[in-house]
């Protein structure tokens, strides 16, 4: 058995991939951590209408940049089941300051 030492993150925040200003600054610090070889994400990407809930992975990174579609941020019932199926280290929320209540 291999085992993966690399610190996971579950990222709930606009999808990633999407042209959105905190889209793009997302992308850019999971990008920038997943150059240390020492992390691996697992993503609520939302804020846009997805037109298929499947979990996306890019060529480059694979199974250490993967994206889970949702509606908003994920409902309080998907967040729990995420921490409970992919148990991460830390848990980063990155929106708009102006969503912050």
């Amino acid at each position: 058995m291999i085992l993966d030492n690399k610190i996971k993150v579950l990222v709930m925040s606009d999808h990633p991939l999407s042209p959105s200003g905190v889209g793009i600054q997302t992308r850019n610090m999971i990008e920038g951590l997943l150059e240390t070889g020492k992390f691996k994400f697992v993503c609520f990407g939302g804020a846009i209408k997805h037109e298929d809930y499947k979990p996306q992975v890019t060529d480059k990174w694979g199974q250490d940049f993967v994206i889970f579609p949702t509606d908003g941020y994920g409902s309080a019932e998907s967040v729990r089941g995420m921490l409970r199926q992919q148990r991460p280290d830390i848990v980063w929320f990155m929106t708009d300051p102006r969503f912050f209540t």
